[in-house]
């Protein structure tokens, strides 16, 4: 009993080995010569189930029942395209590259030939450079059968280098044709084949294991997409980096293979407009089924709007009100900040909320500003655009005492608060806001000389029970009251011209 109880663990093992090298076996068919025979002895022995048609390309419907061939220096036709097309497994030997390139693969080849005996042959560490490596030293050669090369230039996009030669020169490349998969070995691997074991039996017993399909090499589809910055300012640039890449990954706006942008991981972009990108792996022939994506928020450049005065003059008198119309800018968050101002002769006020079209009335003030810019959340907001209004005040004037009308000292000014010394004297302004009121008080006498000129809207000379206000014209002077003259000459009130 005791006995019987290692026994049986062991065939059990033995029986599990047995059935995962016969689930995982191939009918693999050998087209060409070189060392047929020993090829076939070896891989019947690994398992495999091989049937040698020598220089005969079987025809399509043979073909059909063989998961992989093995292709020795001698061209295929276009039953085997076809075959390799509809998912078979083609690896070819030396020569047979010429007929791979052109029909299979996306390279040229030309003949190097002898580089020497026991040629060191390195892996590259892509997932299938890895499972052709299994088992052997890396790098790996095996003496003469490692001589003779092939070599490979133009090299497409599709296609991968899964071992090479000294000074990196490509020595197997790979890629997807349809469904199917060639594994194109530039050197003369089936020279003096053992059929019991060397490095190059291991090198292909690993290929026909290595599950190489089209369809079975398809990449994942990259996880996500994380950018560096979202939202983003138009025109500004951003880095994008596709999470879960394989491969070379391949860019697109529009949709998942829609307008190819670029390749490669991280990129940068400038997006002037609110964009979706998407990212697509690519690997050995093969893109993903799919694609990530992110929308890449974009903030249009802001442009402040514009602002017409109402009235649309430069200055005007106190007493009037002030207005300015806003016509939206655009971009930025679409926000448009408004705001006015005033001075009242000492400091300008604090910026304050305003509405567009609102009266704003100038008493007491000497200016007025009102301005606008368009507002950004991520992007900095547009410059102010700003309209302006000087206010003049309504200058009203009053004598002090009787003398030449020149004198500043005989007049007093309102400066919109109280009576303050003259810094003029009424009809020396130009400003059409000046002079609107001159009083001549009670018991005042002005004279204006020969040559003084003196024009005025308004004049009111005042009287009272014990005296009036006089003014007198000297011959040469001249006296204009433009609008309203007022004076009581029953009690005195005079203009007496001389």
């Amino acid at each position: 009993m005791k006995r019987n109880s290692h026994i049986t663990p062991i065939l059990l093992l033995l029986a599990v080995l047995f059935y995962q090298q016969s689930a995982n076996a191939l009918n693999v068919a050998i087209i060409g010569s070189n060392s047929n025979a020993n090829i076939s002895a070896y891989l019947n022995n690994n398992g495999f189930t091989v049937t040698d048609y020598g220089n005969t390309i079987p025809s399509a419907a043979t073909l059909a029942g063989f998961q992989a061939v093995l292709l020795l220096r001698t061209a295929g036709n276009g039953d085997l395209k076809a075959w390799v097309n509809n998912g078979g497994l083609l690896i070819t030997e030396w020569s047979g590259a010429d007929w791979a390139v052109a029909n299979v693969i996306t390279a040229t080849v030309s003949t190097s030939g002898s580089i020497g005996t026991g040629t060191p042959i390195t892996f590259s560490g892509s997932t299938l450079g890895t499972k052709l490596s299994q088992g052997l030293p890396n790098p790996y050669s095996d003496g003469g059968a490692t001589e003779f090369f092939y070599t490979f230039s133009s090299i497409g996009s599709g296609v991968e280098t899964l071992a090479t030669r000294p000074t990196n020169i490509p020595a197997i490349i790979g890629a997807a044709y349809g469904t199917g998969y060639t594994f194109v070995i530039a050197y003369d691997w089936a020279d003096g084949f053992s059929d019991t074991s060397s490095n190059n039996g291991t090198l292909i017993v690993n290929a026909l294991n290595s599950g190489a399909t089209g369809a079975s090499l398809i990449p994942a589809n990259p996880s996500s997409i994380t950018a560096t910055a979202n939202p983003v300012c138009s025109g500004n640039t951003v880095q994008l980096t596709a999470n879960g890449a394989v491969g070379t990954v391949y860019w697109y706006t529009g949709s998942c293979g829609g307008t190819q942008v670029t390749t490669g991981n991280p990129i940068t972009v400038s997006p002037s407009t609110t964009t979706t990108y998407y990212a697509r792996n690519f690997q050995g022939g093969n893109y993903s089924s799919g694609c990530a994506q992110i929308t890449i928020n974009v903030e249009p450049t802001p442009v402040s709007g514009s602002l017409t005065k109402n009235p649309n003059v430069a200055s005007l008198c106190q007493g009037y009100s002030v207005s300015a119309a806003l016509t939206p800018g655009s971009g930025g968050n679409g926000v448009d900040q408004l705001e006015y101002r005033t001075n009242n002769g000492t400091t300008w006020s604090s910026w304050a909320a305003y509405n567009s079209g609102s009266s704003i009335s100038t008493n007491g003030l000497v200016g007025v500003e009102v301005q606008t810019r368009r507002t950004a959340s991520t992007c900095s907001s547009a410059a102010y655009n700003t309209v302006s209004w000087v206010v003049n005040p309504l200058l009203q004037y009053r004598t002090t005492q009787s003398g030449n009308w020149i004198t500043l000292d005989n007049w007093q000014q309102f400066n919109g608060s109280s009576w303050v010394a003259a810094s003029s004297y009424p009809g020396q302004l130009s400003n059409a806001c000046a002079n609107p009121l001159v009083t001549i008080q009670a018991d005042h006498h002005m004279e204006i000389a020969a040559g003084n000129v003196i024009e005025i809207p308004n004049l009111e000379i005042q009287t009272d029970l014990d005296s009036s206000g006089k003014v007198t014209v000297k011959s040469g002077g001249k006296l204009t009251v433009q609008s309203q003259l007022q004076l009581d000459q029953s009690n005195g009130a005079a203009i007496v011209v001389e």
